[in-house]
């Protein structure tokens, strides 16, 4: 569930079965592309071939996700776009010395999830190209991190 206005709970998941994965979406991953893995459900909805962790530990869905079969090199970790948050940054710069490929959202962006990003007239043709252009991976990926978290 979701909270709509304002709450200290944004999220709240409960799980009737425990070994079953807390990913939404992951029924109809495609792994012959990439996998956009995001954080809230509803940001998930409005890319294409994307799944939401229910939280904002990405790597953890990916660990899953791969122990699932699927190939790590098509998946891209897609943080939200808060720089200032401790938690993410700290998150962000892990999933890149893991070695995944992630999101580092240019500074032009206004919004701090898809889904506020849309609300705010962006289409989803123009998030899906800022995501695809903005998608590094080891050294680049850190160079490319370390600006954005000070911006």
């Amino acid at each position: 569930g979701r909270a709509l206005g304002e709450s200290k709970m944004r999220y709240i998941t409960v799980k009737i079965i425990d070994d079953v994965p807390k990913i939404y979406g992951i029924e109809k991953a495609d792994d012959s592309k990439p996998i956009y893995v995001v954080e809230g459900p509803i940001d998930s909805i409005f890319i294409e071939n994307a799944i939401a962790s229910g939280d904002s530990n990405l790597s953890l869905a990916a660990k899953t996700l791969i122990a699932k079969g699927f190939s790590k090199e098509n998946l891209v970790l897609c943080s939200d776009n808060e720089n200032r948050n401790k938690e993410i940054c700290k998150m962000t710069e892990s999933s890149i010395k893991l070695g995944y490929k992630v999101l580092i959202w240019p500074d032009t962006v206004i919004g701090k999830d898809i889904n506020e990003m849309i609300q705010l007239g962006m289409s989803e043709d123009e998030i899906e190209n800022i995501i695809s252009n903005n998608t590094f991976k080891e050294i680049q990926a850190l160079t490319k991190y370390t600006f954005w978290k000070r911006t």
